[in-house]
């Protein structure tokens, strides 16, 4: 497609001229100035505003509309400016008008049109109904929708507006090859096609009006003779429907009297649509007409802000297959692009960077291109299939699926789903684990295969809504726990419904403390019996198979000797009461009148006492007692909500017995760190009412409670 780029300015002279009938100047009544509206430069490049020239002929003429709003209904001053005519003198490159339209400080949108027709008594110009017929050589009707931004007397000088072909071009050559006969053509006649004899243009969005009709050109005498070596005739028509796909046109050409026929249909089929062109190249012999061939091309240089853009078909691909035209809307450029085969197209611009696009059912394209700095060029082409899949780290937390078409180019937007509102979403990652995005949906445009993974968090138990920064010498993390102490259910590993909670004795179906053991099927019976220790062995909760409940495997842990001790002894957190870094306190939850629980409360990173809860005392001190601070269960409650976690003094067992010793008094809850030095012990965090040590080490047989985390979400 090519368009005249025109950009308006305004002259200096400020004085105010008497009106006339065509175009009144206002009648200034205050001190308002108002400015010439002048034309200063026209950009001809491939306008054809003359069929076979590239700039506006001698003397052309353009009418221009201002109004003060976009929809053209509100006149512009007291009477308004319509169809004023603005001349173009090629050899000074200059556009005059007289009288010319005046500007004020109120805002104008203009908009015009090219050839300029004079108004008629019967028929004045109307912006929205310009006519236009389909003619032989003819002009090359345009038009000017407003710019961007409405014009004043203040910004005119850069003003610019665009215009755009309203027509459909079909240049047709037809050759002498033997004919007897005078082989003169008189008329040329199109059938069947989306065209018009005559129609109305709207030249605010471009729309034409017409009814379906034939077309009839004819052909001037000086033009009648087709020679041997070929005349070629330029038909610029008027398109009734906006028409993309070639269509099937009965070609009526009368030579020396006699109609001869030409159907072109499939392949051979031409495209009636604005800013198209098609070309036709016709033998006449003795036998009649034959179409040789038929191509069609588009007017496809645009200009935008004084950069041309050339939209080009990519080699290899055959130019009769991909049909494309382009046109300015503001500072954008857009292309609509259709394959007659069906194939799926692709737009990329010289630095191999595809362009924005969307499109309909039909495969009809539209490439959209912004920020247009300098001349480039468009290719289109087609685009190649791609692999592209969406996976989750874990289909028990949730999905990840996504929509578009796995073509180049195409824009594809992943979507992950949460199993449920205890799942969290966290991030994309690509198949070599790097993080994409942490958007959600997330969108690309393909260039190459895909496969993206959707990372979730989270259990099907939930967690403790509390984060806490731990860190054993590799990168710091943040983690949450469990909402209970662990515990075995005769068939399965689950969490305790309530932090305090737990088993007090014995029971082959709540086993509430678990020996330090490689095995989880040891790990939960009376006695001990895990051998061939090993420095290297790993705790049966941090093997990557061990399930709790429902949740998938692996996804809690506990946390080692070097994590509790960050956690307790060096973490950064918030500041409670006078504390700063408030990392734990020791405390008494009073269940009812008759039970009470003694315990650790562990403060997250970001901690504020609830309202209507006493502030805890005692934080950070180790020999404190258990009674330092007391909570109802109500209260407890706030506090866990707010974040923090509580670790209820639940005693120990020793092997085989069926007893739970110093349950209220003392604590043990093992981490996952062998003794490296003895083979037959383990590290645990021990508290009671006199210390907190999380270094503290006991043969595996014994045992102990267990606290799980799980990466924070």
């Amino acid at each position: 497609m090519n368009t005249k780029h025109l950009s308006l300015a305004f002259a200096a002279a400020a004085a105010l001229l008497a009106g006339c009938a065509k175009s009144p100047i206002e009648e200034v009544k205050t001190s308002e100035q108002f400015t010439d509206l002048e034309l200063a430069y026209v950009g001809a490049t491939e306008t054809k505003a003359a069929i076979d020239g590239t700039n506006f002929p001698e003397d052309g003429e353009i009418g221009l509309f201002l109004f003060k709003d976009q929809a053209a209904t509100t006149p512009y001053g007291q009477s308004g400016y319509t169809n004023v005519k603005y001349s173009y003198n090629s050899n000074k490159s200059k556009w005059t008008a007289d009288p010319s339209i005046k500007v004020g400080s109120t805002p104008g949108y203009l908009y015009g049109y090219y050839p300029y027709k004079a108004d008629t008594q019967e028929q004045p110009i109307n912006v929205k109904a310009i006519p236009v017929a389909s003619s032989l050589n003819g002009d090359d009707v345009m038009y000017a929708s407003h710019q961007e931004q409405p014009i004043t007397d203040l910004t005119a000088a850069n003003t610019s507006i665009t215009m755009n072909h309203a027509l459909a071009r079909v240049t047709i050559t037809v050759t002498n090859n033997g004919y007897i006969g005078k082989a003169e053509l008189s008329k040329i006649k199109f059938s069947g096609a989306k065209i018009a004899q005559e129609g109305t243009l709207n030249a605010l969005d471009g729309k034409i009006t017409a009814t379906n009709s034939d077309v009839t050109l004819d052909v001037p005498t000086a033009n009648q003779t087709i020679t041997v070596t070929g005349t070629t005739y330029e038909c610029l028509l008027v398109p009734s429907e906006k028409e993309e796909s070639k269509q099937t046109v009965k070609l009526t050409l009368t030579i020396d009297g006699i109609d001869k026929v030409a159907t072109l249909s499939g392949n051979n089929g031409v495209i009636i649509a604005q800013n198209t062109k098609s070309n036709i190249t016709i033998t006449l012999s003795n036998k009649g007409i034959s179409v040789q061939t038929v191509s069609v091309e588009n007017w496809n240089v645009v200009e935008v802000g004084g950069h041309k853009v050339t939209i080009a078909v990519a080699e290899g691909v055959d130019p009769n297959d991909i049909l494309t035209k382009a046109y300015v809307d503001g500072n954008n450029v857009v292309i609509r692009a259709f394959s007659e085969t069906g194939q799926h197209l692709k737009c990329t611009l010289s630095e191999g960077t595809f362009c924005p696009q969307s499109k309909t059912d039909k495969l009809v394209y539209t490439f959209t291109l912004s920020n247009i700095e300098s001349d480039v060029t468009a290719t289109i082409g087609y685009a190649k299939p791609l692999t592209v899949t969406a996976l989750s780290n874990n289909t028990a937390l949730g999905t990840a699926s996504f929509e578009g078409e796995c073509y180049e180019g195409e824009n594809i937007t992943f979507t992950a789903t949460a199993a449920g509102a205890e799942y969290k979403f966290v991030e994309w990652q690509d198949a070599d684990g790097k993080k994409l995005s942490t958007d959600n949906p997330y969108s690309v445009t393909l260039a190459s295969d895909l496969n993206v993974k959707a990372i979730f968090k989270g259990s099907i138990y939930g967690t403790l809504p509390g984060v806490f920064t731990v860190d054993d010498g590799n990168p710091k993390k943040t983690i949450q726990f469990s909402k209970g102490n662990l515990y075995w259910g005769g068939n399965k590993y689950d969490f305790e419904s309530k932090q305090y909670e737990f088993k007090d004795s014995w029971d082959v179906n709540h086993v509430s403390h678990f020996y330090w053991s490689k095995t989880a099927s040891v790990a939960y019976a009376k006695e001990y019996s895990d051998s061939g220790q090993s420095i290297n062995d790993v705790f049966f909760t941090n093997d990557a198979n061990f399930k709790v409940g429902n949740a998938p495997a692996g996804a809690y842990k506990s946390l080692s000797k070097e994590e509790w001790t960050y956690l307790l002894e060096s973490r950064s957190a918030s500041t409670v009461g006078e504390t700063a870094n408030a990392r734990y306190a020791k405390a008494t939850i009073k269940v009812d009148e008759s039970t009470s629980v003694t315990g650790l409360i562990l403060f997250p990173d970001v901690f504020t006492v609830p309202e209507s809860v006493n502030t805890p005392s005692g934080i950070n001190t180790k020999n404190a007692g258990f009674d330092t601070n007391t909570y109802s269960v109500a209260d407890w409650g706030k506090l866990e909500s707010a974040g923090a976690v509580f670790l209820p003094a639940a005693g120990h067992r020793n092997d085989g017995n069926d007893y739970v010793s110093s349950v209220g008094s003392n604590a043990r809850y093992w981490s996952s760190s062998p003794l490296k030095d003895k083979a037959a012990n383990a590290i645990y965090l021990s508290f009671f009412s006199g210390t907190i040590d999380c270094n503290t080490n006991g043969p595996r047989s014994y045992a102990f409670c267990v606290r799980l985390v799980t990466d924070a979400i």
